[in-house]
């Protein structure tokens, strides 16, 4: 019998190889720190201009690739994100309103400016480059 149980492959034995597991002090590899500012907190007009340019880069990728419009780009839904290495992007965040392309595309649609669709998920997107 003791032979069978170490002849099968999908026998394992009391103590597990702790050699083959991962450390768990080692943060993933897309994982960033980063601090995050208001837009209205811009140091300089190239950072803003590099802030707004990573906004709207990030909604035309979600429009493009998800057929998602945000819903409600201002001043409060783009931040800015300073990461150690002096390095400064924008992101697009708070998507409580998005509208999905497919969903409002409606041939025919007697009434376009109806009340906007019922969400029952949150939508949740990664700014590029972040």
């Amino acid at each position: 019998m003791a032979d069978a149980l170490a002849a099968s492959p999908h026998a394992s034995s009391a103590a597990p190889d702790t050699a083959s597991l991962a450390s768990p002090a080692q943060p993933a590899s897309r994982v960033r720190e980063v601090t995050t500012r208001s837009l209205s907190q811009f140091t300089d007009t190239k950072h803003l201009v590099t802030v707004m340019m990573d906004a709207i880069t990030a909604h035309k990728s979600l429009y493009e690739l998800g057929g998602v419009l945000h819903g409600d780009v201002n001043n409060n839904t783009i931040i800015i994100l300073d990461s150690p290495d002096g390095e400064t992007r924008g992101a697009l965040v708070d998507f409580d309103l998005p509208y999905s392309m497919p969903a409002t595309r409606k041939i025919g649609d007697p009434d376009p400016v109806g009340p906007p669709p019922q969400r029952n998920r949150p939508y949740y997107w990664r700014a590029p480059g972040v």
